[in-house]
């Protein structure tokens, strides 16, 4: 699933912990979500969204994210520059979405952390082409060659992912397959679940790491 401008989501009530990693960024981005529809909230206890803004995703950064998740609070990480390890890291990490800073915007960003709240994950299409890049048809052929190919994967569960991959939404997935989008949820879910990921860009990345799809 991708965040784009485009993508209109209706506002509800999110309380939403913002951890930055200096001042002006934690007063940049309070700033930015004040007139949205969440609720700022001074401690991630209260909260059911962080966002966690850094310069670079490193080893401090994955921590957060996984001590968020691990108190189920839904992780969005926003960074100035987000590379290849650094995007996989915060996915596998347990984050429901990865934003660029330079492709911030008010709505963008309201638009991720609603997704979170509802328990999916998103990409931009920029950071989306940069994880199937680093895994590369090369990388998951070796995989297969090695015989390291996940099993367990129904032919339903590998389109359904495909098709994420691709960057499509559930109602898109649904109509591309003529499933209901209930279906295309609870095949999802089912993975998920199944190999104990976070969510769907953990479910997509770890699909592919593992020469899936």
């Amino acid at each position: 699933m991708t965040v784009t401008d485009d993508h209109k989501l209706t506002q509800i009530s999110i309380a939403t912990y913002i951890s930055a990693s200096d001042t002006i960024l934690q007063i940049g981005l309070a700033n930015l979500l004040s007139q949205s529809g969440l609720t700022l909230v001074n401690s991630s206890a209260a909260a059911s969204v962080a966002v966690v803004a850094t310069d670079r995703i490193d080893k401090e950064t994955v921590q957060k994210v996984r001590g968020f998740t691990a108190d189920s609070c839904q992780a969005v990480v926003v960074a100035t520059t987000v590379d290849d390890f650094g995007l996989l890291a915060a996915i596998e990490s347990g984050a429901s979405s990865v934003i660029s800073r330079r492709d911030i915007s008010c709505e963008g960003l309201v638009a991720a952390v609603t997704l979170a709240h509802k328990g999916n994950g998103a990409l931009t299409p920029q950071l989306l082409g940069v994880l199937l890049s680093r895994l590369s048809v090369t990388e998951r052929n070796f995989i297969r060659s090695t015989g390291k190919v996940v099993q367990g994967f129904t032919e339903r569960e590998i389109e359904i992912l495909k098709l994420l991959a691709d960057g499509l939404d559930t109602t898109e997935i649904a109509l591309e397959l003529a499933y209901s989008e209930r279906t295309v949820k609870k095949i999802l879910h089912d993975v998920t679940t199944r190999f104990q990921l976070k969510n769907r860009c953990h479910a997509v990345a770890y699909a592919l790491r593992n020469g899936v799809i």
